[in-house]
């Protein structure tokens, strides 16, 4: 992965374009369950029943002293198979949202994306995660952990454009 995306970063300079790695912050224990058993629904039916079974009430995380365990109604649970597959569900889903912009790559493993794309299409993007995360219906609850999200750029030039275009990243 490491040799991957130190090659992507050497295609973007080569290409002119800048590469923005999101990592969200705790995404598997805070994301939307309620969108999560939806899209098992939608595209995986013969485990939607699991899914809901498993994730359609709070869950309690023990620990150790019943006077302190958490009530928890949101993200999955530790040690859950159906984790990975829901959380797959919803970076699929996240990636398909994204897919309607003019970004040039979209690469997720598990809760970190890298984008790749002109400087205002990553800002639309960001944009575009920003609404998912709060939007009304379909809300994704993920959120970004903007100390551990870099935007790199391919010159200076397009990296003091970077400044005025993503006050809130770090550029690398």
């Amino acid at each position: 992965g490491v040799h991957a995306m130190r090659e992507l970063k050497a295609v973007c300079e080569a290409e002119g374009l800048s590469l923005l790695l999101i990592d969200f912050n705790n995404a598997f224990n805070e994301c939307n369950r309620n969108l999560m058993i939806g899209l098992a629904a939608a595209h995986m039916p013969e485990v939607a029943r699991l899914a809901f079974w498993l994730y359609g009430n709070k869950s309690k995380l023990e620990t150790g002293r019943a006077e302190d365990d958490i009530k928890s109604s949101a993200g999955t649970q530790q040690g859950c198979g159906m984790a990975n597959i829901l959380f797959g569900l919803l970076m699929l889903w996240l990636n398909k949202h994204l897919g309607k912009l003019n970004l040039k790559a979209r690469i997720f493993f598990w809760d970190d994306c890298a984008l790749v794309g002109s400087l205002e299409d990553l800002r639309l993007a960001l944009d575009e995660i920003k609404r998912l995360s709060k939007a009304e219906t379909n809300r994704t609850d993920l959120e970004m952990k903007f100390e551990k999200t870099h935007l790199h750029t391919p010159n200076e030039r397009e990296a003091g454009r970077a400044a005025t275009i993503f006050p809130e990243l770090k550029r690398g």
